[in-house]
């Protein structure tokens, strides 16, 4: 029998007024929606503005939902693979507040990028990945305090790739190391290969690769160590965050395997609807309809 597994909806509407943000949380409840992500852009605002912490949690518990995971914010500034020595402190202290930020809204999953080396092409593999060790073992800890999993993404670069993802692992057997698989960018490592203007072709050349390694088993090798996971569609070629079915993602195979990873937690829908013109009630039909 598969596991059912709780389903969580990334839903862009904190930056919105305070009655819109009501009316949009109460429509996805009406719909069949029962968790939301605490998003990255929300951790970012809490940390602008503490008290915006308990705004957030009383209308979620107001609209009858609840949050059960969390994305850190992230780009080359402040991804673990940073080059700016001088503000390696202050970045180890950024990520600590993001978990602890997880802590004080109830939720044990954190996933954070562990950056891209195409940001900073001048710097060989090797130097990006000693910076993500040194930033996993300054962080870990304070996870393990928190009690939130660490969960790091696929993405489409050699410094995310499944294989890197499992050095990482093997490097830091903790509990509090997990994995977020992305289906979306599982995609672009796969079909991409089809599109000459992909965002994987981009990276790769950007790093003096001809071709990336295209893997169509991501999900496979990952599988062990998921803990998370990140849900959407898209045609190969770029990171649209679209509807399961606008692209050509292979649902009915990661509805099988999926489920079947011995840590997974949830499935996160990280559809972005106002995005892609995608309505709620949509959004959660379809997720019930492949994962119900």
């Amino acid at each position: 029998m598969k596991k059912v597994l709780p389903i969580t909806y990334y839903l862009d509407y904190s930056f919105y007024p305070e009655r819109v943000r009501k009316s949009y949380l109460r429509e996805a409840a009406v719909n069949g929606m029962k968790h939301v992500v605490l998003n990255e852009r929300m951790v970012g605002q809490i940390m602008r503005d503490p008290a915006f912490a308990e705004v957030l949690q009383q209308e979620v518990a107001g609209a009858g939902l609840s949050f059960l995971d969390s994305h850190a914010p992230f780009g080359p500034a402040i991804d673990m693979n940073s080059p700016f020595e001088d503000e390696h402190r202050l970045l180890v202290l950024r990520h600590k507040l993001h978990l602890n930020i997880a802590r004080l809204m109830d939720v044990d999953t954190m996933t954070i990028h562990v950056g891209n080396d195409y940001r900073f092409p001048e710097f060989p593999l090797e130097k990006h990945v000693e910076r993500i060790f040194r930033m996993l073992d300054a962080i870990l800890p304070e996870a393990e305090a928190c009690k939130v999993t660490v969960c790091i993404e696929n993405i489409w670069l050699q410094t995310n790739t499944p294989e890197m993802l499992i050095r990482f692992k093997e490097k830091f057997p903790s509990e509090y190391l997990g994995f977020c698989f992305d289906s979306g960018h599982a995609n672009i490592m796969n079909n991409g290969r089809h599109h000459s203007g992909s965002r994987a072709h981009d990276g790769w050349q950007a790093m003096g690769k001809a071709m990336p390694d295209w893997d169509d088993r991501i999900l496979e090798k990952m599988l062990p160590y998921i803990v998370t996971c990140h849900l959407h569609d898209n045609m190969g070629a770029q990171d649209e965050h679209n509807l399961p079915g606008r692209g050509n993602v292979n649902w009915d195979h990661i509805s099988k395997v999926l489920p079947s990873a011995p840590n997974i937690k949830l499935l996160q829908s990280e559809v972005i609807p106002l995005r892609n013109s995608v309505a709620l009630k949509e959004l959660s039909e379809k997720f019930n309809l492949i994962f119900g």
